[in-house]
C-alpha cells in the first residue's frame, strides 16, 4: 500500500498541516488557533517499510478528529488526558462518512 504524503487537509472549516515526522513515533494533532492552521503529526520513526503501522497512525488521528467534529469525544471524569467516546448509530454513520472522505485523501 502506498500513501500520498499530503501536506494540508481541510476538515470542515478548519485547515490542518500534515507533518510527516521522521523523528517521532506515533501520532498526534492540535486544533487550529485563531488565524492559524492546526497540525496532524504522523510519526514515521522506525516505520519505513511498515505501511500497516503508518495506516494505523493515520486512522487513529483522523478517526479521533472525526469523532470530535461530531461531538462524540468527552474527557473522562476519572483520569487526566483520557477520553471517552459516546455516540449512537446516526452519529456513527456521520463519523464514518467524514472519516472515509478524509482517509481517501491519503491513499494513492
Amino acid at each position: 500500500m502506498e500513501f500520498k504524503k499530503i501536506n494540508q487537509l481541510r476538515i470542515g472549516i478548519r485547515d490542518f498541516d500534515v507533518i510527516w515526522d521522521d523523528d517521532t513515533r506515533g501520532g498526534s494533532f492540535l486544533y487550529p488557533k485563531e488565524d492559524s492552521h492546526g497540525e496532524i503529526i504522523i510519526g514515521m520513526k522506525d516505520r519505513k517499510g511498515c505501511p500497516d503501522s503508518v495506516l494505523l497512525i493515520i486512522i487513529h488521528e483522523l478517526l479521533e478528529i472525526s469523532l470530535i467534529e461530531q461531538n462524540c469525544r468527552y474527557n473522562s471524569p476519572d483520569a487526566l488526558k483520557t477520553f471517552e467516546f459516546h455516540f449512537d448509530h446516526k452519529s456513527f454513520d456521520c463519523v464514518c462518512g467524514l472519516f472515509t472522505s478524509l482517509l481517501s485523501q491519503f491513499i494513492k
